[in-house]
């Protein structure tokens, strides 16, 4: 019987620390935590294990590190370069060393702040718009693809909104519901793409265990499709918050965002272009000096009425941003419920036999015990 010996990139990170929990506690796996630094590995630190910090920018050390494990569980996180370049190392260094199975952490932000309808299943093709991290997490998976193409059998793991203890979303939503800063959008009837981080973890083990569905993308969501109202709804049990919460129309949202966009679009980046500190420290680079000087001989040219349009069209007009109702729009926490998918989790429960860990009821009580435990 294949017994994985498991290393587990970005082990401090929250998923990985999930992962890391539950390997430990049951006791049943051979796995290595690998972390960048131990400067945010408290919450393994309480536990006897070894934690390896590995550089993945660093090729030799990423391969030293596999050396002996024949299963990778990605679930680095940090900034593009890291990302892109990290996950280079680990796929060569997972080929180098004949790793066995590969199991990657993706995102639904593949498909951009508005999915289509079609979304709602993995055979849609990813459409990312403007979300530069779900643009970042497709050039991920087509890493992945084709390491699996290249002999590793790979999966890539697709959660929502990861909810459960440690939870920065949940902390996130708890802060802006004390504040008062939350609202519904079309009275929260959207669904909300909820994961807890347990069922996730488990999905991971699922696949490590899993002989079939290899070189796939796998949607993790809840099975019981939860709405935004019904999630706010319960954290204001869960925190004894007696108010209700005001709603607005996704259109009024949609709007809204349109006109941000617009904002800082061409005549945005216009704007920044002829700006003074731009241009200072542009400067110091001859060939953007000679184009500066180029373009100020032609401006300089214009008769006065065109240089004061120029000038106009340049600075844009002073504009006093009205919110609407007063609502920040552009709260990550708002801009989400625009979303109006499923994203549904069919495809790994009859592919793969994936069972969720915890239900309702369990996912709730475990929430409920980490913000006593964090004094919320």
């Amino acid at each position: 019987m294949f017994e994985p010996r498991i290393a587990i990139f970005g082990a401090s990170g929250f998923v990985g620390s999930a992962l890391v929990e539950r390997l430990f506690f049951d006791n049943t796996y051979n796995f290595k935590a690998l972390i960048h630094s131990f400067g945010n590995a408290a919450r393994l630190a309480r536990l006897p294990i070894n934690l390896t910090p590995v550089d993945v920018l660093d090729f030799d050390l990423v391969n030293k590190a596999l050396s002996g494990y024949d299963v990778v569980v990605n679930c680095l996180r940090g900034g593009n370069a890291l990302m892109i370049k990290g996950l280079k190392n680990i796929i060569k260094a997972s080929q180098k060393n004949k790793v066995r199975k590969f199991i990657h952490i993706g995102s639904i932000a593949i498909y951009g702040n508005n999915p289509p309808p079609g979304s709602s299943c993995e055979t849609a093709p990813p459409q990312p718009g403007s979300n530069s991290y779900g643009i970042m997490k497709i050039k991920q998976d087509e890493m992945v693809f084709r390491l699996h193409a290249s002999g590793v059998p790979s999966i890539i793991l697709c959660p929502s909104n990861i909810s459960g203890p440690y939870s920065v979303f949940v902390m996130s939503a708890i802060e802006k519901l004390l504040s008062k800063e939350i609202v519904l959008i079309d009275e929260g009837r959207y669904p909300a793409n909820l994961v807890h981080v347990d069922n996730l973890v488990e999905a991971i083990l699922t696949a490590i265990k899993s002989d079939e569905g290899w070189g796939e993308r796998y949607f993790i969501n809840e099975i019981e499709k939860t709405t935004w109202k019904e999630f706010y709804e319960e954290l204001k049990e869960i925190l004894n918050i007696k108010r209700e919460l005001v709603s607005i129309s996704r259109d009024e949202v949609m709007e809204q965002l349109e006109k941000t966009k617009n904002s800082n679009g061409f005549m945005g980046n216009l704007r920044v272009l002829r700006s003074m500190e731009f241009r200072k420290a542009m400067s110091i680079l001859p060939a953007f000096k000679k184009i500066d000087n180029f373009i100020a001989d032609i401006f300089f040219r214009q008769k006065p009425d065109i240089q004061n349009k120029l000038r106009h069209k340049l600075m844009g007009p002073v504009i006093i941003n009205k919110e609407t109702n007063g609502i920040n729009v552009s709260d990550p926490l708002i801009r989400v419920q625009i979303r109006r998918v499923y994203h549904s989790p069919e495809k790994i429960v009859s592919k793969l036999n994936y069972t969720p860990l915890l239900d309702y009821q369990q996912r709730r009580k475990t929430t409920e015990s980490w913000l006593r435990f964090v004094n919320c």
